[in-house]
């Protein structure tokens, strides 16, 4: 399910069955890719109820990145918030000379079902997710 992306210049796919989403961003006027990043940390967990961003501690990890991608742009960024581990993966990609941002995130929580994180968290390398798995099939595909 589409959703606006307020402040952001792209677009949000929100997961209707789990508390996850796509996200596809373009850096804003005079705005770096680390800047972005930066603010996509911020704003994940205010998509989550009671979560803080203020609070959300996060640790990020390079992954292999997927063909058509800027060379090492793959992160996997780990955060925690009380109770709450939130994920957000993030890929570089240039098309038609505009470079943005495109990823996934989700939050699980102790009451999220063991059945819902097996089909929407990623494992350690960023996979594992199927509609996101999916959507970086068509993503390389449609660019080559």
């Amino acid at each position: 399910m589409r959703a606006p992306l307020a402040d952001f210049k792209g677009l949000l796919m929100l997961n209707p069955d789990a508390a996850a989403a796509i996200v596809v961003s373009y850096p804003n006027d005079g705005e770096s890719l680390d800047d972005l990043h930066k603010r996509l940390l911020i704003k994940v967990p205010s998509f989550f109820n009671k979560l803080k961003p203020e609070e959300t501690v996060w640790t990020s990890k390079s992954v292999e990145t997927n063909d058509g991608d800027r060379p090492n742009s793959g992160i996997l960024f780990s955060g925690k918030d009380g109770d709450s581990i939130l994920q957000l993966l993030t890929f570089q990609r240039e098309v038609n000379g505009s470079t943005f941002l495109y990823g996934y995130f989700a939050m699980r929580s102790p009451k999220t079902k063991e059945s819902d994180v097996k089909k929407y968290w990623l494992d350690e390398k960023g996979k594992g997710v199927k509609p996101f798995d999916e959507f970086v099939r068509n993503i390389v595909k449609d660019n080559h």
